[in-house]
Order: C-alpha cells, then structure tokens, then sequence
C-alpha cells in the first residue's frame, strides 16, 4: 500500500512538473509573438532558464505568462535605474533580496552574465534552488535586517515587493540594510504599493487577505500619515502596506546621503510604485538631513 501510494504521489508530480513545463514553453512563445517586446527584451527572455520550483508561490498554474512578464517588467525598472544616473554594469556586484525562488533573478542572470550576483531569502529551500540553478552565491535572511551585514558592497541592489509586506520600523531598517550595503554610485532599485493599491482595497476589487477592521485600518492609516501597515489574518509582523511616494523618500533620506533618482508609479508589473536612490562619491553628496 505505501508502495502504491508512493508510486502514485511520483506520477502526479511527474504530471505536475510537466504541465508547468509546457505552460512556460508556450508562454514564451506567446510573448515573443506578441509583438510587445523590444528586440532587447526578447534576446533576453530567449537566454532565460524556465527552471521553476514546485514551491514557487509567484507562479499560478497557467498564468506562466503573467510570472515571465512580471520579471521582464523588473528587468525594464532597472534598465531605466541604471539609464537615469548614466551607470553600466558589466562585472560589479549585484544583490537580489529577497530572491524567492528566481522570478526576477533569472533575468539579473541574462542581464549581467558576468557580474557577481548574491542572493539573500529567509527560505532555505529557495536559496538552495537558486544557488543550483541560477549558479549564484547566497546567504540566509534574518529577520532582524539589523543583524545582517554582508562583507561587500553592491553596484546594484533589487528589491521586489518585500517592503509591501513590512510595517514602518521594518523598513526603516531595510533601508539602513541597503544604505550600508551599497557601494558609491551604485543604485538601490526597491519596490512599494502606493495610491493604486490603496483605490484597489478601497474598492474592495481585492482584500489582500485582509480582514474587513484591517482593510480599514490601513487605509486610514496611508491617507492620514502617508504610511499604512495591517498585519495578514492570523500572522503577526507580516501583512500588506502602502506608503506615499513622499513618505518612502522622507524615510529614506533620513537614513543618510543617498539621492532619489528615479520614481515610476505602478512602474513594476503595472501594480507596484518603483523607487531607485543612488550613493554619489562624497565630494558630489549633499549633507545629511
């Protein structure tokens, strides 16, 4: 019986993994069809690796497409990062934090193939996926950002939707994080959900899995102080939050003399406002606020 059972659970995971498989042949397919891409954007999706894990929560079976997209998406923020403080980066280094399981990172990959890239993730399972696959270095998370101090700098950190689950103490430490972090001139790229996402539980198009007394909160919250937070139900320190585009660059400057130097509301995926600072050499930096 337990052979059977065995036997049964490897064919329905062989079935699994293979429909995945050909949701994302065909969805690549489909956007290099399209028509929508640049000639760029398709020489890079043609070198990306199609290697998803199976606990990979970005990906919903049959929405390949929409998993691609949102990493192309990221690719397009950082481009644009990078084209408005005039940088290049062939072989510096590259933090994605967190990784997950490589939705944006398999495009840092085809990006930048000789940079060195480092990933970080409070999940073991994801680190070590990405360290096969994508051949990259790793290091686990902390959920005390304080704690974590790398021994390089970075010429380029990416931070997709992390900041959008934290309440304001965390992110003020996520930001001392990537200040810290961050090599002079290099560029911190980080996400956050805005007015779109506050219109979005405002009309109740979508909770966010948050309780009716939460939805309300937050809301309160965003339009009263430019920061709301709400912990998701039954979670503690975990949840949903949006934040002003005033708000996040207050709270960014305060943590030292870096410079915003690009904004992108809705920018990433359509969904989610996009935030780009720089850390010029000292003799181009302003005093510290």
């Amino acid at each position: 019986m337990q052979a059977l059972k065995k036997l049964s659970r490897h064919l329905r995971n062989k079935l699994h993994n293979a429909k995945r498989d050909a949701d994302f042949y065909r969805a690549k397919q489909v956007l290099l069809a399209s028509g929508d891409l640049t000639e760029a954007e398709k020489t890079l999706l043609q070198h990306v690796s199609l290697q998803v894990h199976s606990a990979d929560a970005m990906y919903i079976p049959g929405c390949a497409v929409d998993y691609l997209t949102a990493g192309l998406s990221a690719s397009h923020c950082i481009q644009a990062s990078l084209r408005a403080v005039g940088k290049q980066i062939t072989a510096g280094a590259i933090l994605d934090f967190p990784c997950g399981f490589g939705r944006v990172l398999r495009f840092l990959k085809g990006m930048f193939p000789a940079a060195d890239i480092i990933v970080g993730e409070i999940q073991p399972d994801a680190l070590d996926f990405c360290q096969r696959t994508f051949s990259v270095s790793a290091f686990l998370s902390d959920r005390d950002l304080n704690r974590i101090v790398l021994p390089q700098k970075f010429d380029l950190i990416w931070c997709g939707s992390l900041m959008t689950h934290l309440d304001e103490p965390a992110v003020c430490d996520l930001l001392h994080f990537f200040y810290r972090q961050l090599a002079e001139g290099g560029v911190c790229v980080f996400t956050a959900h805005g007015q779109r996402v506050a219109s979005i539980i405002e009309t109740r198009e979508s909770t966010y899995g948050l309780s009716e007394e939460s939805q309300k909160n937050i809301l309160s919250q965003f339009f009263e102080k430019g920061y709301g937070y709400a912990d998701y139900m039954h979670q503690t320190g975990y949840g949903m939050s949006l934040a002003t585009r005033s708000h996040i660059v207050q709270l960014a400057r305060r943590v030292g003399a870096w410079e915003p130097v690009l904004y992108l509301e809705n920018g990433w995926h359509t969904i989610q406002d996009v935030y780009t600072f720089t850390l010029p050499p000292p003799y181009h930096r302003p005093a510290e606020v």
